[in-house]
């Protein structure tokens, strides 16, 4: 056999090999891949309530809190949580950030549009862990114009698309 032989047949090996090799690397790679983002977008789950205060010092003030429950309940850590709230009337625009409560806390990120509210935790949920959002936002009669109605609310994460959440009230949670 001469040296271009058995250059080309080392070659031909190779490239077998190589074709056999690269579709079961390929096919275990993407199969815990996909396995992943399924057990981390489904192990998310979210209700939330809300409660009503009237004042007796200010008869015309009410105060609305909103309340999120994340719940995890898989097995992996979920990342890129984010909460989002719309709301036409501008309710959030006069909301201090340290009124925007995290239980238990965790670090969080807030961004402001216009009409919109978005939190967005810094760190993964952890597997079994809960995580209560408190939206305190307060009206009185001279703005109640532009606070009608619960906002627009989604929730997010690295594995899920937005999921809208429904309100419960008084304060119960539905998963």
């Amino acid at each position: 056999m001469t040296h271009n032989e058995r250059i080309t047949v080392a070659l031909s090996v190779v490239a077998i090999i190589i074709s056999i090799v690269s579709p079961l690397i390929s096919y275990l790679w993407l199969q815990s891949s996909f396995r992943e983002q399924e057990l981390k977008s489904q192990a998310l789950l979210t209700a939330g309530s809300y409660g009503i205060l009237h004042s007796d010092e200010a008869p015309d003030t009410t105060q609305t809190t909103y309340r999120v429950h994340l719940k995890h309940v898989g097995k992996l850590p979920v990342s890129s949580v984010r909460i989002s709230f719309e709301h036409d009337g501008g309710a959030f625009a006069n909301l201090a950030d340290d009124r925007i409560e995290l239980y238990p806390p965790v670090r969080r990120t807030i961004q402001r549009a216009a009409t919109t509210l978005v939190v967005a935790l810094d760190d993964p949920v952890a597997p079994g862990g809960d995580i209560w959002l408190l939206l305190p936002l307060q009206t009185g009669e001279h703005d109640s114009d532009k606070f009608k109605g619960h906002p627009y609310d989604w929730v997010s994460s690295e594995a899920s698309a937005p999921r809208q959440i429904a309100w419960q009230f008084p304060g119960g949670a539905a998963w």
